[in-house]
């Protein structure tokens, strides 16, 4: 469906907007640190560009206009490395003393965090993509590490700490371009890619266990390039967005036997690339888009139901609560966003990375 609930209404203002003077590609909230939290950054699209920790100093005010949240709160740096590749993807790592990061020369690296202030690269698998192409995505699962990694060649690596070379890989090299990576389990893991196919990849198997392609072809008959992809709590619905902004939500409780032709609801949410979703991990109702249109939408997909059990995005545009985060009707695209408890970030081609602590 087309939302056409109107223009969404605008959240409280946010906490804080901190200029970088670079485009912000990756956003990662870290573990909190003699009271502060962490976060680290990542640019892009620059001659050099750069990983950085941030300390957020955040202090719960009872008594303050953003209803119980701090007035206003400011970023300050740590720490930062300088990288020449533009950097595609953050993940936490096996601790809170580490980082996995991703660029766009190929490469993913494992970087130490340092007597909690201080990056250091420890260890870089190099060669995992073919000469030229960026790896584009990662994402990390605990508590048996492992890191889930792929590229715009359309290969997809497992790779454990302790191992110099990837434990599996998929692909020879030539494939669709992998946009990004999801865990649904321990050993099962969803991707997304330029073909506009959704595939169920399981780190026992040789090959795919399933692809689900949605048939969502545009005006000219091209399908719809995949960007993103974000698995809820409950591990079987699945959101994916696309490069005209739909926003498609997956039943995928029998995804490992059975093909699963079409989304069970489809919103168009944004007006270009849809780049990052995310579930809140506590409000498991509520879903976050970020968009090349300059846009962090907040949805509440169930208003009118707090003991709902299972996530639905209902096809009834009246039933949907959304905000718009970002009141800028020009910005810049959104590229990455995080949530962690109360806490919201964003980055941006703005040069800004933003926080937000919206009452749920």
């Amino acid at each position: 469906m087309q939302w056409d609930g109107g223009n969404p209404s605008h959240a409280a203002a946010p906490l804080s907007t901190k200029f970088l003077g670079q485009k912000v590609s990756a956003v990662k909230w870290m573990s909190s640190q003699q009271g502060a939290k962490r976060l680290l950054t990542g640019s892009w699209d620059d001659r050099v560009n750069h990983l950085t920790l941030w300390s957020v100093p955040y202090v719960r005010n009872e008594h303050s206009e953003h209803g119980g949240h701090a007035d206003s709160i400011e970023p300050i740096e740590l720490s930062h490395i300088p990288m020449r590749a533009s950097i595609t993807s953050l993940a936490k790592g096996s601790n809170d003393r580490e980082a996995i990061v991703s660029t766009g020369d190929g490469k993913v690296h494992v970087v130490d965090i340092l007597h909690g202030s201080t990056l250091e690269i420890r260890h870089t698998w190099d060669g995992l993509h073919t000469a030229g192409c960026a790896c584009t995505a990662l994402e990390t699962r605990s508590p048996d590490f492992k890191i889930a990694s792929a590229g715009e060649d359309g290969r997809i690596h497992i790779l454990h700490l302790d191992q110099g070379e990837p434990v599996r890989t998929w692909g020879d090299g030539f494939g669709a371009t992998v946009n990004d990576v999801a865990f649904r389990s321990q050993s099962e893991f969803f991707s997304v890619n330029s073909m506009a196919q959704l595939q169920l990849w399981d780190v026992r198997e040789k090959g795919v266990v399933n692809t689900f392609r949605f048939e969502n072809s545009a005006d000219d008959g091209a399908l719809q390039e995949l960007h993103s992809v974000c698995v809820h709590e409950q591990g079987n619905k699945v959101a994916t967005g696309d490069n005209c902004g739909v926003l498609n939500i997956w039943d995928m409780r029998m995804a490992a036997t059975e093909l699963v032709e079409f989304p069970e609801s489809s919103v168009q949410c944004h007006t270009s690339e849809l780049w990052n979703i995310q579930f809140h991990p506590i409000h498991t109702d509520h879903v976050f888009t970020a968009s090349e249109d300059g846009k962090l939408l907040w949805w509440n997909t169930n208003p009118h139901d707090e003991h709902q059990q299972d996530f639905y995005l209902p096809s009834d545009a009246g039933k949907l609560n959304v905000r718009d985060l970002i009141n800028e009707p020009y910005g810049l695209g959104v590229n990455s966003i995080d949530v962690e408890d109360e806490l919201i970030v964003c980055g941006t081609d703005g040069e800004t990375i933003t926080l937000f602590a919206p009452e749920f």
